[in-house]
């Protein structure tokens, strides 16, 4: 293939050797040129049911250093001029991808914050009452035994897993 090749040309080269993800890929670059041309590749990826990184071994097969050099020479296959409509497109799909990155990074971050405020609480608990440890630590036991919802258990009335239920002082 040589630099001057068209978009089209390098995937008609290629086209019999590409894997099935790829070729789905290529159809669509056929097809949809002006989204291509400014989707990010986790977009394209998405629309094509594929991983951005497939799309990005994708633009290598065609020859192209990564998937920028592929779209700037979509790009520069394509009528000088969009319509209204495509630019308002592709300026919605990239804001939809910087919203939603920005709330799973808060989303994270506040989760993160939330685990270390009940990791503190915890911990000062457990430090000021041992049986409530105790107590915590059944009651998880308790949880994770019968997680599924159809789980059953048969157990002596003096075990040690009711330990907690039998007396009204907990388990001493």
């Amino acid at each position: 293939m040589s630099p001057s090749d068209s978009v089209e040309n390098r995937i008609a080269t290629v086209l019999d050797s590409l894997s099935q993800k790829q070729t789905r890929l290529a159809r669509f670059v056929l097809d949809s040129k002006y989204f291509m041309s400014f989707a990010s590749a986790s977009q394209a990826g998405e629309k094509t049911r594929t991983s951005a990184a497939t799309v990005v071994r994708f633009a290598q097969t065609l020859g192209y250093q990564g998937y920028s050099e592929l779209q700037a020479a979509i790009r520069a296959e394509l009528p000088s001029y969009l319509t209204a409509a495509e630019r308002i497109q592709a300026n919605a799909d990239r804001e939809r991808e910087v919203i939603l990155a920005g709330a799973y990074r808060d989303a994270e971050r506040i989760r993160g914050e939330g685990d270390a405020l009940a990791t503190e609480i915890y911990a000062a608990s457990f430090g000021n009452n041992e049986e409530f440890y105790g107590l915590y630590r059944s009651l998880n036991a308790y949880r994770q035994s019968f997680s599924s919802g159809k789980d059953i258990m048969l157990l002596q009335p003096d075990s040690e897993f009711f330990k907690y239920f039998n007396t009204s002082e907990g388990g001493k």
